[in-house]
């Protein structure tokens, strides 16, 4: 499963593709709408929206929502709803989650702190690989952003 965004979705092809599979795009599995700060940087959108800025500075203010976008506490919800339903339709089964950081760091937060609304406290990074066993006697965390399948891809010095 991928986000259909572009920078995801050039990462599940060939992944699938290696095992056999085709992606299944997710709408569920995109980042967190920006609305009007989309494609701003983080300073564009500190001048254009001062007092947001400042509300987006605190971390656990669930009510911060991008201008025209989507506040964090219907994202925290999102990144939990999407994942559960993945993992209950897969009962028993492997399955790969290509996303964007915020919905890692959300489900992670969930599983390993019972809330989304502390995904500041999972950080994980892009192109990171996090891997959790999910089932009814719990959840375990196997694995969480690593990078070293990237050392592969340096050329040799």
């Amino acid at each position: 499963y991928s986000s259909p965004l572009p920078r995801t979705w050039d990462t599940a092809v060939p992944i699938a593709r290696a095992l056999g599979l085709e992606p299944q795009p997710l709408a569920g599995l995109k980042e967190i709408d920006f609305g009007q700060a989309g494609g701003l940087t983080l300073d564009e959108f500190r001048r254009r929206w001062p007092d947001l800025a400042r509300q987006w500075a605190d971390r656990s203010d669930l009510s911060f929502r991008w201008p025209g976008g989507e506040s964090r506490e219907e994202f925290c919800r999102r990144s939990v709803e999407v994942m559960e339903a993945l993992v209950w339709t897969h009962q028993g089964q492997r399955i790969i989650v290509v996303s964007h950081t915020g919905i890692v760091c959300g489900y992670l937060a969930h599983l390993l702190l019972g809330t989304a609304a502390r995904w500041h406290e999972c950080p994980v990074r892009a192109a990171s690989i996090s891997r959790a066993e999910v089932g009814p006697a719990g959840s375990r965390l196997l694995l969480r952003d690593d990078l070293s399948h990237l050392a592969e891809l340096q050329p040799d010095e």
